[in-house]
């Protein structure tokens, strides 16, 4: 038997996000034994993905992506 692990990042989280939603970011975190975060920001996400609270998910994916493309205009 295996441990299962995944590593999570901001940028993989929102291209997650941008491909289907609230849902695609919780179902990318199933079958899973162990999380390492890579950033606070997916940290973040990871504990609001364990409350099952997609409009959590979605406040805070939609607020990193607007600050991304203030940065980058």
């Amino acid at each position: 038997m295996s441990f299962n692990k995944r590593y999570f990042c901001k940028d993989s989280l929102i291209n997650r996000y941008e491909y289907g939603g609230a849902e695609a970011v919780i179902s990318f975190f199933a079958k899973i034994d162990g999380a390492i975060f890579e950033d606070s920001f997916s940290s973040q996400i990871g504990d609001a993905v364990y409350e099952r609270d997609a409009e959590l998910i979605d406040k805070l994916m939609q607020n990193e992506i607007k600050n991304h493309e203030q940065r980058t205009s």
